[in-house]
């Protein structure tokens, strides 16, 4: 039979980190420079509202495809 030292000497002890040495990263996104920069790219430099609605048509596609979502209960 294993004798509980022999149990205790195999026990490893972790030590816990402090929570204040610890470093949160923040993230950031500019999302009106993001936003703004694709209109300007896709129509809307030019007053092209047509051209601007296509292409986020298409890129709400493309994503609802690649996470094959749907819509409705079809």
């Amino acid at each position: 039979m294993v004798k509980e030292n022999e149990v205790a000497a195999m026990e490893i002890e972790v030590p816990k980190p402090n929570n204040s040495d610890q470093i949160n990263p923040r993230y950031s996104i500019n999302v009106l420079q993001l936003l703004k920069s694709a209109q300007m790219q896709h129509g809307l430099r030019h007053g092209d509202y047509a051209r601007y609605r296509r292409y986020c048509t298409a890129r709400l596609r493309r994503l609802y495809k690649s996470l094959k979502f749907t819509h409705g209960s079809r």
